[in-house]
């Protein structure tokens, strides 16, 4: 087989850049294009946050899942959908 017939299976991976999450790169983006030590204390707070996060093995939408259920609490809204019985049909 060649590499390129299996390289679907690559299409789920988490984007890195130099070991760090691929969406950091958006706090970068912002402080390229603004250079201020504001920015750049931004850029080192966020990418520092995201290593924590994946220290304790969260990615960034679990980590946002997680902190809408902190702030949620126990309450579940219901979900109402036209979509009753068997789903096989």
């Amino acid at each position: 087989m060649n590499i390129d017939d299996q390289a679907w299976r690559n299409t789920g991976r988490i984007v890195r850049f130099f070991g760090i999450d691929g969406r950091a790169m958006i706090l970068l983006i912002l402080a390229i294009y603004y250079i201020s030590w504001i920015t750049i204390g931004i850029l080192a707070v966020g990418i520092l946050g995201l290593v924590l996060l994946e220290n304790m093995k969260y990615t960034i939408p679990n980590a946002y899942r997680a902190l809408k259920v902190l702030i949620a609490g126990k309450y579940r809204p219901a979900v109402v959908s036209k979509r009753l019985g068997r789903t096989d049909r």
